[in-house]
């Protein structure tokens, strides 16, 4: 089987991403910008949901009543301490 050459595989195919250092600069600068938006957006709903978590947690706690004393049964077991 023969492949027959891609597209993609060829430079020329693409003049605008291989045509000046600018354009590269300006495709890695891009990348730059969309990361740091992307790692930022994932840290602020981070942090928003622990924050929602430690406050529903503080809502729930003053919700409920103090504890309970509850005394359990003594065991008895039939065998002997070794």
């Amino acid at each position: 089987m023969s492949e027959t050459p891609r597209d993609d595989d060829n430079p020329a195919a693409h003049p605008k991403s291989t045509a000046s250092p600018s354009n590269r600069r300006e495709a890695a600068k891009a990348v730059k910008l969309w990361a740091g938006v992307t790692l930022s957006s994932v840290s602020i709903l981070g942090a928003l949901t622990i924050w929602h978590l430690v406050r529903r947690g503080r809502v729930l706690r003053e919700s409920l009543g103090p504890p309970k004393v509850v005394k359990l049964p003594e065991i008895v077991t039939d065998e002997e301490p070794t």
